[in-house]
């Protein structure tokens, strides 16, 4: 499933995004914050939902449409899963992940758009525990982002996060999705303000 994940990934990021020009080149950092739904299953129990939450800081280079190299670093926390009637249970867990991805911006402010809105296909490596004991297990995980950016004048940028993770664990299989919020440095500009900047 997870093959499935990238590749849809690549050929979206490869196929479907069209080259915008006009957004802003050179380097960009970020912060953002997600509550998530997490779907665990090992192929014996039935698959059950969890909750829980992300916690990220990132760089990426901008060039032109694309967005050919980014790197973040992210805490997460995942609770109990819900108990089947059978009284199957998923453990917590919860670790850092170090991801590495690219992608496309489909839409930019800089060309009239309302928002900008970026798509990124990657893959993380990390290592996580279960809270409360000293069991540590490697993960690997398929990543997919779609990111909505909106600029608020004095206050940097503000993003809208859509997270969605294949995750591969020890004993276990998790597809993690998250809707959260981010702020990125430096903030994008709208079409209007890059005019009244430009004159000369």
């Amino acid at each position: 499933m997870y093959r499935r994940l990238l590749t849809a990934a690549l050929l979206a990021i490869l196929l479907v995004a069209p080259p915008y020009v006009g957004a802003q080149a050179g380097l960009h950092f970020d912060v953002s914050a997600a509550p998530l739904v997490v779907l665990s299953g090992d192929g014996l129990a039935p698959v059950l939902a969890h909750g829980g939450f992300s916690l990220a800081g990132g760089t990426e280079l901008r060039s032109g449409g694309w967005i050919p190299a980014r790197v973040q670093l992210e805490y997460y926390h995942v609770f109990p899963s819900a108990i089947s009637p059978a009284g199957d249970l998923y453990r917590s867990w919860a670790g850092w992940d170090l991801a590495l991805a690219a992608g496309a911006v489909l839409l930019s402010r800089e060309d009239g758009a309302p928002f900008g809105l970026d798509l990124l296909g990657g893959v993380s490596f990390g290592a996580a525990r279960y809270p409360g004991t000293t069991v540590a297990f490697a993960t690997f995980s398929g990543d997919l982002s779609l990111r909505a950016d909106f600029s608020i004048p004095g206050s940097g940028g503000w993003r809208a996060v859509l997270p969605l993770s294949y995750i591969l664990r020890p004993g276990a299989r998790s597809f993690s999705a998250g809707l959260g919020i981010g702020w990125l440095h430096p903030p994008r500009r709208g079409a209007a303000a890059a005019e009244r900047g430009g004159g000369g």
